[in-house]
């Protein structure tokens, strides 16, 4: 616009009333006098023509702008290796956005409450180091270019711990962020399944043939009081539809 603004200054009155009707139709203006602001839809290219009619002098004044839409920005990324395991946590995420890139930002995010929370980089290689409690990993890439666009995007990422993986702690009842309120065992390729639960003292409280359903805390309808719990897992897999496997471990109750 400021070309059309240096062929109008050699005749508009300081004092006159400019109008400013525009084209395209869907475009909308907003301005008086000498100044006007144009607002378009974003992501595309338009011919705007601006006209400016000074009243009540006989002065018109036309120009044509070129909107161009501002250059795209597309985040992306890539990570190596290509998954998380219990045996290898440490792992390396590098930006491969398109559309020059000039500021960045990273954030993680582990469902561990131990591990410090939306941890910020903004190289375009970061090392991370995995919590070896949590069962995902959550990656946010932040991009923008010179013109101030910007682009996120997020990679879920499962953190796998073999066969079998079981808490070593849950709080029933309490269902707030950060804590398990269940019993839930985590499975990978499981076939056959079969756990059971005792108290310390040996009384029997749980027992499940399906690796979804979980343990509540509860025997009989009833609470049970806060302790560690010894439980017994026996499975197979797909890989070794023969061989049944033991897992047999503790886990701690919290109220």
């Amino acid at each position: 616009m400021r070309e059309l603004c240096a062929t109008l200054s050699r005749c508009i009155p300081t004092d006159n009333y400019v109008t400013w009707p525009s084209y395209p139709a869907d475009s909308s203006l907003a301005g008086q006098e000498h100044e006007f602001v144009v607002h378009v839809s974003p992501n595309r290219y338009v011919e705007y023509t601006a006209i400016a009619e000074i009243k009540p002098y006989s002065c018109v004044a036309t120009d044509v702008v070129s909107l161009n839409k501002p250059p795209e920005i597309t985040a992306a990324m890539t990570m190596n290796p290509s998954e998380i395991t219990t045996d290898n946590l440490q792992v390396a995420f590098a930006d491969i956005s398109y559309g020059n890139v000039v500021a960045r930002k990273w954030l993680f995010h582990e469902d561990d409450p131990t591990t410090r929370d939306r941890q910020v980089f903004d190289d375009s290689i970061v090392h991370y180091t995995a919590s070896p409690i949590s069962d995902s990993l959550e990656v946010t890439l932040i991009v923008a270019n010179g013109y101030g666009c910007r682009d996120t995007a997020v990679n879920v990422i499962r953190i796998f711990k073999g066969d079998i993986w079981v808490p070593n702690a849950f709080t029933p009842r309490r269902r707030s962020a950060g804590h398990n309120h269940l019993f839930k065992v985590g499975h990978n390729n499981v076939v056959e399944y079969e756990i059971y639960i005792y108290s310390r003292e040996g009384l029997f409280v749980f027992h499940s043939t399906d690796p979804d359903i979980s343990w509540d805390g509860t025997y009989n309808h009833n609470d049970c009081i806060v302790g560690s719990y010894v439980y017994l897992i026996r499975y197979t897999t797909k890989k070794y539809p023969k061989i049944v496997r033991e897992k047999k471990g503790s886990v701690l109750l919290i109220r």
